[in-house]
């Protein structure tokens, strides 16, 4: 009697794979993951190589906005820009007044951008990785804000801006 319902059971699992199979193309997008001789991964898709693997990703959820169902995918894609480091009211000791700053930029995907970053509201460098490096500050309380650019200089996104306590050695006054 157990083997019956052992072979039972599979039937009913491998009966509803197979309807999870059927359904995978009305619920899922197929996708390609190859990886190059540089060890680049890279997502498509279409394979472009024999090695390439299938796998299948569920397709966007729809938001209803005023009665309307429109797909995520199909939405403008947003740039964004945060300060990263630094984080909001940090007290940083730096006796050398030494400030590393880091951004992370989202929705860009390939584009080349650039980020300007704002010392108390004065620009003070430009980067193409989103990592600054700030010299001799004076210490005290400083804000921060970052700008994305696209390649051409238009605006893209606007950090929060960070505000944060620079610690610094300060020598005494001789009397």
């Amino acid at each position: 009697m157990r083997s019956v319902s052992s072979i039972f059971f599979s039937i009913l699992c491998m009966a509803g794979a197979l309807a999870q199979c059927a359904h995978a193309d009305e619920y899922s997008v197929a996708i390609y993951r190859e990886t190059d001789a540089g060890g680049i991964v890279r997502f498509t898709d279409q394979p472009r190589t024999a090695e390439a693997q299938r796998h299948h990703i569920r397709r966007p959820l729809l938001i209803r906005v005023r009665g309307e169902a429109q797909p995520v995918a199909d939405m403008q894609q947003s740039h964004s820009i945060e300060i990263a480091s630094p984080r909001e009211d940090e007290a940083v000791r730096s006796n050398h007044g030494t400030l590393f700053v880091q951004t992370l930029v989202s929705g860009t995907g390939e584009e080349e951008f650039a980020a300007d970053l704002f010392l108390d509201e004065a620009w003070v460098a430009t980067s193409g990785n989103g990592s600054f490096e700030l010299e001799n500050l004076d210490r005290g309380s400083h804000r921060l804000r970052a700008e994305l650019k696209s390649a051409d200089g238009e605006l893209l996104a606007t950090s929060e801006e960070v505000t944060f306590h620079l610690l610094r050695y300060a020598i005494p006054a001789s009397e």
